[in-house]
């Protein structure tokens, strides 16, 4: 058996790098408190967004979203899903396009939290934009970024 011992590696081409699979290469995060409102049956907008540069094609992303919802009334339902954004082509990469998770609430105005994630292998080294998107179920408002609060968007690229 060898025994391999260094005290440090360096890249050989500045700006390549030296990736190891399966450990995280790069964590880019974005926060907003600004409130965003939708009131349009079934139609998503943006809630918060976060951009990253890819380092190598065969990259894995782990894409993570939190912040909270106010369904404003009773009996409402939020809907949320992620999209991806590569040179101007978006997609829906969470699921179907109807929805990702919803929330409900049958008790008044409530504010709640919410908590999506995703790993995505779009094997692209153009910039990809992941978005938080949300609509309400019926033509009610419902406020992502609620009453001041905050919400996080953190992609993690993974080398393979």
């Amino acid at each position: 058996m060898s025994t391999l011992k260094v005290d440090s590696l360096v890249e050989k081409t500045s700006g390549n790098g030296v990736h190891i699979a399966g450990h995280v290469i790069q964590v880019i995060q974005n926060t907003t408190t600004g409130g965003v409102d939708n009131s349009t049956a079934q139609t998503y907008v943006d809630a918060i967004s976060v951009t990253i540069l890819p380092n190598s094609s065969s990259s894995k992303f782990l894409v993570n979203f939190t912040g909270c919802y106010d369904t404003k009334t009773s009996e409402r339902q939020a809907y949320f899903r992620i999209v991806r954004t590569i040179g101007g082509s978006s997609s829906v990469v969470s699921g179907n396009d109807t929805t990702l998770g919803s929330a409900y609430n049958s008790g008044g105005r409530q504010i709640s939290n919410m908590h999506l994630q995703y790993l995505d292998s779009p094997n692209s080294t153009n910039s990809i934009t992941y978005s938080l998107q949300f609509a309400p179920w019926g033509s009610y408002n419902i406020e992502c970024n609620a009453q001041g609060t905050r919400s996080v968007a953190t992609a993690q690229e993974i080398a393979q």
